[in-house]
């Protein structure tokens, strides 16, 4: 039986949408692979929310819940792809987005 989680209801409040066309438009997911923008910023507001001080509290945290990835349309990830995407990527594009 499928349960929403209380992250996947706060996740309801951003816009996928708006997020796509602000990272089209900045053209930030185009060297990306595998790990888009969607699913980095699903990754930090779950840091953010749960406190952790670490890539490896993250990931551990994170990757803790492999069930309900699909409903947020993400996927499990590695320390190594988020210490990558955080070095690579800008956070004005996050900024960028809250602001629209």
């Amino acid at each position: 039986m499928y349960r929403n989680t209380r992250f996947s209801e706060l996740m309801k409040g951003l816009s996928r949408g708006a997020f796509d066309k602000v990272v089209l438009y900045h053209q930030a997911d185009r060297y990306s692979k595998g790990f888009r923008c969607w699913d980095q910023l699903i990754v930090m507001v779950y840091a953010q929310l749960s406190g952790c001080r670490s890539l490896r509290e993250i990931e551990v945290g994170f990757n803790a819940q492999t069930m309900h990835y699909y409903h947020l349309g993400s996927r499990a990830m590695k320390r190594s792809t988020l210490a990558d995407a955080k070095s690579k990527r800008s956070a004005q594009l996050l900024y960028i987005y809250t602001c629209t």
